[in-house]
């Protein structure tokens, strides 16, 4: 299985595989990067687990990333 496809099909049971990943928590390494650009750790919370993120700080650093990856 390839590390950069976001899921591959299994021949066998004729679905979708996904790659185990590392959730993101405040300790982990990605989480961590989260923390150096001022995001909360209720904020890396909720995005780890999928929630929506409330706080407007968090949004824009959220927003920002994105546009950075776009642009």
């Amino acid at each position: 299985m390839s590390k950069w496809k976001v899921s591959e099909m299994d021949s066998k049971s004729n679905s979708y595989i996904r790659p185990k990943v590392q959730p993101i928590t405040a300790g982990s390494k990605a989480g961590l990067q989260l923390k150096r650009l001022g995001m909360s750790d209720t904020g890396i919370r909720q995005l780890s687990s999928g929630q929506p993120v409330n706080n407007k700080n968090d949004q824009a650093i959220i927003a920002r990333i994105i546009s950075e990856a776009l642009g």
